[in-house]
């Protein structure tokens, strides 16, 4: 019986018989796995014993049970039980570094403001300069590093455009090449007729380089080889079972992108914490970078799926929506290089729970002949407005406060204010707005950390909104 038992079982179930063999015990058997005559595999249990028939020879009489749906069920459970606690930690990781990286925004926010202040002021032939340009670059680093700790949490900033991920690949061919120089052949197999999807293009071209760095530090010697495909699929409901926990993406049509390396591969542990932030099987100070795709790849409601034996490779395939799904449409405010020389009149609440970011709000506003009124939380503020309402032409409101947070303080200004512009400020990002509620019409966004110029641009747009091309918000005078 033994030759229909699939060979990965054999060892055990012939042990277990032989010993029944030699034993006058009941012997059980299973799960174990045997051959049905079309082929396929079964899942069985048996019990069995040993006997003498007349002649005195030894047999062996058991009864087998088919217990394969019991199996499947079991495994599906199983495996729907790991994907939860798969999707469960993810979502914890990525509350935490979103909280994180709003902490930090709220720290590089008057860093990155008060060098832009002293830039505004400086000549150009200050020694001092040159100072202070260090300091806004070493900000603005940090601030990149907060971006890729959002990217995970899925709150990064997007600047979604019409793009061929075919094209955006290809326009890399150079940097990607020098990422795996000395270490491996980069190939490519691009189909360029696949369709256009809505995407950030930097993000885009982040998630492209991260992978291929992967990949490249996965080969450990120069006679490997990365690949890097780009086509087009359809995704049916019953694939969405591949992919990672927390995907996004709807069945149909959609555009891919894989790479794929002959490295050294990853076992089940490690393919589970990849995308874990800090995680790294590399030297410390990296892990970050496939976080970000995660958290980029949801930003953009698409997935992850990843295929991966360990001494053989692995291949990362990450799709995207095609573009004739439904996306929102984002405007992006052109620069504009006026804006320093900028003087208005009015005045602005403004309301934050952190002093050093009033305290450079403010300074910024009044410079550009502006009257601020200042709230350090979201009780202040109410009671600012219900004192004088009509004093008030706009509001920068920070939305994320203890106590009375933003929406709360927001809808109660505009009981006493109703159609005031109100400036939504956040370490967020503007594409993932925390309201509950679209009955607010908001008269701008600004991420945190942010430039005075920031700052003055779009207060500037909500006091006089023909200056920017932008109607008015309703009530604003």
């Amino acid at each position: 019986m033994l030759e229909f038992i699939h060979p990965d079982d054999q060892e055990l179930v012939g042990e277990k018989i032989g010993a029944a063999f030699l034993s006058d015990a009941i012997a059980s058997t299973g799960p174990f796995r045997v051959q049905h005559r079309d082929g396929s595999w079964r899942w069985v249990e048996t019990n069995g014993a040993s006997y003498r028939n007349a002649e005195g020879q030894r047999g062996y009489l058991s009864v087998m049970r088919n217990i394969t749906d019991l199996v499947n069920s079991e495994e599906e459970r199983r495996d729907l039980d790991r994907r939860v606690a798969q999707t469960q930690r993810l979502e914890s990781l990525g509350v935490m570094a979103g909280g994180i990286a709003h902490d930090f925004n709220n720290l590089l926010t008057p860093i990155l403001g008060e060098a832009g202040l002293c830039l505004m002021d400086l000549p150009e032939g200050s020694p001092v300069r040159s100072q202070v340009l260090k300091i806004e670059k070493a900000a603005k680093r940090a601030a990149a590093l907060t971006n890729q700790m959002l990217a995970y949490a899925g709150e990064g900033r997007l600047d979604m455009k019409r793009v061929s991920l075919s094209f955006t690949t290809l326009e890399m061919v150079d940097l990607l090449e020098s990422i795996v120089a000395g270490r491996a052949r980069l190939d490519f197999d691009m189909d360029e007729t696949v369709d256009s999807i809505e995407a950030d293009p930097s993000q885009l071209s982040q998630v492209v380089m991260n992978l291929i760095t992967n990949a490249a530090e996965a080969i450990e010697n120069s006679e490997g080889c990365v690949t890097v495909r780009c086509g087009k699929t359809t995704v049916l409901p019953a694939d969405t079972k591949r992919f990672l926990p927390d995907a996004m993406i709807e069945p149909g049509p959609c555009v891919f992108l894989e790479v794929e390396d002959d490295g050294c591969g990853m076992d089940e542990a490690t393919r589970r914490r990849v995308f874990d932030p800090f995680f790294t099987t590399k030297f410390t100070g990296r892990g970050l970078g496939l976080a970000a795709v995660l958290g980029i790849v949801r930003g953009h409601c698409g997935a992850i799926e990843i295929d991966s034996v360990l001494g053989r490779g692995t291949r990362f395939r990450v799709l995207f929506p095609a573009l004739d799904r439904d996306r929102r449409e984002i405007e992006v405010v052109p620069p504009d290089s006026s804006i320093e020389a900028w003087r208005g009149v009015g005045t602005v609440l403004l309301v934050d729970d952190d002093p050093a970011v009033r305290e450079l709000a403010q300074a910024v506003l009044v410079r550009a002949g502006l009257n601020v009124l200042l709230a350090g939380d979201g009780g202040a503020a109410i009671e600012i407005a219900r004192k004088g309402a009509e004093s008030i032409d706009a509001v920068v409101l920070d939305w994320t406060m203890p106590g009375i947070g933003g929406e709360e303080t927001l809808e109660k200004i505009l009981e006493f204010r109703p159609g005031v512009p109100v400036i939504l400020v956040s370490g967020y990002s503007r594409h993932r707005p925390p309201i509950r509620s679209n009955s607010y019409r908001l008269a701008g966004f600004l991420e945190k950390p942010f430039l005075p110029t920031d700052l003055l641009r779009v207060v500037r747009s909500a006091l006089v909104p023909e200056l920017s091309g932008l109607d008015a918000p309703s009530g604003a005078s």
